[in-house]
C-alpha cells in the first residue's frame, strides 16, 4: 500500500525500489521528463526555512525516500513504514539501465578528477553507454531571487550549450542539495533530450571510489553519518542538522500542528 505523509511541508511517497525500477526503465523511452531528488533529514531541515527548495522537492516527480533517520523518524512518530532507497544506489540502477537501452548520460558538478575517473569506471563497465561530464557553474542560494539562487551567467550558458550538444537522455547534477534541485527546477525545461533528471549529491565521490563509503553492516543499523565523520570531519554541521535538529524540529512541528 502506498504511503503518503508530509514533512517540514514536503511531501514523501512510498514507492518500493522495484517500483521505482520499472519506472525507471519506462521514463527513459517515454516522451516526458521526469525529475528525481532524494529527501533526507538534512535536507528536510533546509527545506523547512527556504521555500524555493521546499516548491523544487514537491515540484519534482520522484522523491526517493533517503537517510535511514528519515525512515525511523516516520516510524516512531507517524507509525509509517517507508522503504529506504539511497540516492547512490538509484543513481547505480539508472546508469545499469541506460547502458543496457544505449542512452546517453551527462554528469554536472563534482570536481574534474572525480568526473574524470567515473567516466573512465563507467565507460568501461558498459561500453554501450555514451557518457560526458562537466563540473559546471557556481550556484549560490540566495532567497532574494526569483530563482532561488544566484549564478555567473556567462559559465551557465556554457554549461547549458554542451548539455544541448550532447542531448543527454540522462543527466545527473552534483551540485549539492538545494542548489543542484533548484538549478534543474530553472533549466530542465531546455534540454528537450533529458528523460531522466535527478540530483544526486555527492554521489559521484562515492561511486567514483575517491571517497569511501560506509560498510554495509553501518549503513544498515543507520550509523552512515558517523562513518562520514570520521571520514570527513568537515561535514560535522551537515551531520548535525540531520542527526540534531532534524528530530528536533519534526517533535516541535508535531506538537504544535
Amino acid at each position: 500500500m502506498e504511503t503518503s505523509i508530509t514533512i517540514f511541508g514536503v511531501s514523501l511517497e512510498n514507492n518500493t525500489r522495484a517500483q521505482l525500477l520499472h519506472q525507471f526503465e519506462a521514463d527513459l523511452d517515454g516522451s516526458v521528463q521526469k525529475t528525481i531528488v532524494t529527501p533526507n533529514p538534512e535536507m528536510l531541515v533546509l527545506a523547512r526555512g527556504n521555500k524555493f527548495f521546499r516548491e523544487a522537492l514537491n515540484k519534482a516527480d520522484i522523491r526517493l525516500v533517503d537517510g535511514f533517520g528519515l525512515v525511523l523518524a516516520v516510524w516512531q512518530i507517524f507509525g509509517a513504514k517507508l522503504e529506504r532507497y539511497p540516492g547512490v544506489e538509484a543513481v547505480q540502477d539508472i546508469i545499469t539501465i541506460a547502458a543496457e537501452k544505449g542512452k546517453k548520460v551527462f554528469l554536472l558538478g563534482g570536481d574534474e578528477a572525480v568526473l574524470e575517473k567515473l567516466i573512465a569506471t563507467w565507460s568501461h563497465k558498459f561500453p554501450d553507454l555514451q557518457i560526458m561530464g562537466a563540473v559546471g557553474p557556481r550556484i549560490i542560494l540566495d532567497e532574494k531571487k526569483e530563482s532561488g539562487f544566484i549564478t555567473d551567467d556567462t559559465e551557465n550558458k556554457k554549461t547549458v550549450q554542451l548539455i544541448q550538444d550532447f542531448a543527454p537522455d540522462v543527466l545527473l547534477v552534483g551540485f549539492g542539495h538545494g542548489k543542484q534541485e533548484l538549478w534543474l527546477s530553472a533549466m530542465l525545461r531546455r534540454f528537450s533530450s533529458v528523460r531522466l533528471a535527478m540530483g544526486v549529491g555527492g554521489s559521484f565521490d562515492y561511486l567514483s571510489g575517491l571517497v569511501p563509503r560506509a560498510p554495509g553492516w553501518m549503513r544498515k543499523i543507520g550509523l552512515e553519518w558517523l562513518y562520514r565523520l570520521a571520514c570527513e570531519p568537515r561535514r560535522i554541521k551537515r551531520i548535525f542538522n540531520a542527526v540534531v535538529l532534524f528530530p528536533i524540529f519534526l517533535v516541535k512541528d508535531k506538537i504544535y500542528e
